[in-house]
């Protein structure tokens, strides 16, 4: 159901997130993003000669991250074709921090710790942890062709949201044995 009609505006500023996943042919998986911010006003910036004009994309960023069916990163690329301030470019090398990291939870707690502040990206970090998720809609494939001891664990999206709680109808349906509402 769309939202209710607006009040009438003004729109004054846009961000597109785009994300793909891919299954390779070796076996691996790619999950790639691009995030674009554009301003519909001109506005001060660090470069640019001072300014960045409005409708011009100042922010521009890719990501690819290589992961297996355990959702471990193998590889990461990064790229930042725009910024207000060309030397964020200097900040990709850091992501490289990011290998040998499953997402899982507390994929976000571990993200901040390796890629935030000084050494880090603000922007990266969203993009790169809303992949987490697009990464486990990916591999969804995989994940439902489990063995039968992976069965008897409980599923990790159990609880993870209000629509998984253990107490709802579709983890009654399918994992009754970890159902904890009403029989």
């Amino acid at each position: 159901m769309p939202l209710s009609k607006p009040t009438p505006r003004t729109q004054r500023y846009n961000r597109k997130v785009e994300c793909n996943g891919y299954l390779r042919d070796d076996g691996l998986w790619d999950i790639e993003a691009c995030m674009k911010d554009v301003r519909s006003l001109s506005f001060p910036c660090l470069d640019k000669d001072g300014e960045m004009k409005a409708g011009e994309t100042f922010h521009e960023f890719w990501v690819r991250l290589t992961i297996d069916k355990d959702f471990l990163i193998h590889d990461i690329e990064v790229s930042v074709d725009c910024s207000p301030a060309e030397l964020c470019a200097g900040v990709v090398p850091a992501f490289q921090a990011l290998k040998g990291l499953k997402i899982t939870r507390g994929f976000k707690r571990e993200l901040k710790n390796r890629i935030m502040g000084v050494t880090g990206c603000t922007h990266l970090y969203e993009l790169i942890w809303y992949m987490g998720g697009v990464a486990f809609q990916t591999l969804s494939e995989v994940r439902h062709k489990q063995t039968e001891e992976e069965k008897s664990q409980p599923n990790p999206l159990i609880n993870a949201c209000y629509g998984m709680s253990s107490d709802r109808e579709v983890v009654k349906r399918n994992w009754p044995e970890h159902y904890t509402g009403t029989k």
